[in-house]
C-alpha cells in the first residue's frame, strides 16, 4: 500500500514541475509546449462483491509545436504517447502508443476576410462536446482528418462547413 502512495506522489510532483511546460522563440514564429498526465483509476461499477475492483495506473503525455511562417498561416503538431501501466502485453510486444494526435494548417482570412480554413488531423468541440468532441478526459482523446471552413461574421454569428472522418489512433 505504501508504494502505491509514493507512486501518487512521485507523479504528483511530476505534474506539479512540467506542467504546463512551454518554450518560445523570440521572434513568436514557433512555441514548444507540452502536457503530461498521470492519474490512476478503481472502477468497482460491476455490483458483484466477490469481483476485486479494477485498478489502473494511466498516463498521457503531449507534445506540441506550434509555427507561424507569415501571419495568416499557421501550423500545429502534437504527438501523443497513452498507456496504461500494468497492462502491457510483454516485453516484445509492439503496442503502438505514440502516435499523432493533431497536425494541422491554418489559413486565417482564407480568400476573403473573416474566412478561415484549417485542414489536416484536429480536435473538434461543437456543443460543449456534445454533439462532437475531442473527449478529452479519455485516455487518449478522439481527433478528426478533415477540413473546416469557417465564417465569422461577427463576435456572436459564426458558420462552420466539416469535411471530416475520426481519425484512427492508438
Amino acid at each position: 500500500m505504501k508504494y502505491w502512495l509514493l507512486r501518487i506522489a512521485f507523479f504528483g510532483v511530476l505534474i506539479i514541475l512540467f506542467y504546463p511546460m512551454t518554450a518560445q522563440s523570440d521572434d513568436d514564429k514557433m512555441e514548444l509546449s507540452g502536457q503530461l498526465r498521470a492519474r490512476s483509476e478503481l472502477d468497482g461499477k460491476d455490483f458483484n462483491n466477490d469481483t476485486p475492483a479494477k485498478r489502473a495506473t494511466l498516463l498521457r503525455v503531449r507534445l506540441n509545436a506550434a509555427f507561424q511562417p507569415v501571419d495568416k498561416i499557421s501550423t500545429f503538431i502534437q504527438l501523443q504517447d497513452s498507456r496504461e501501466y500494468g497492462t502491457e502485453p510483454g516485453t516484445l510486444a509492439d503496442t503502438h502508443n505514440i502516435d499523432l494526435h493533431q497536425a494541422y494548417l491554418q489559413a486565417n482570412d482564407f480568400l476573403v476576410d473573416k474566412l478561415t480554413l484549417k485542414m489536416g488531423r484536429m480536435e473538434l468541440i461543437y456543443a460543449g462536446e456534445r454533439l462532437i468532441g475531442a473527449v478529452g478526459w479519455d485516455n487518449v482523446g478522439r481527433a478528426f482528418d478533415g477540413t473546416v471552413l469557417r465564417y465569422q461574421a461577427s463576435r456572436s454569428f459564426t458558420v462552420d462547413l466539416l469535411g471530416t472522418k475520426i481519425a484512427a489512433q492508438a
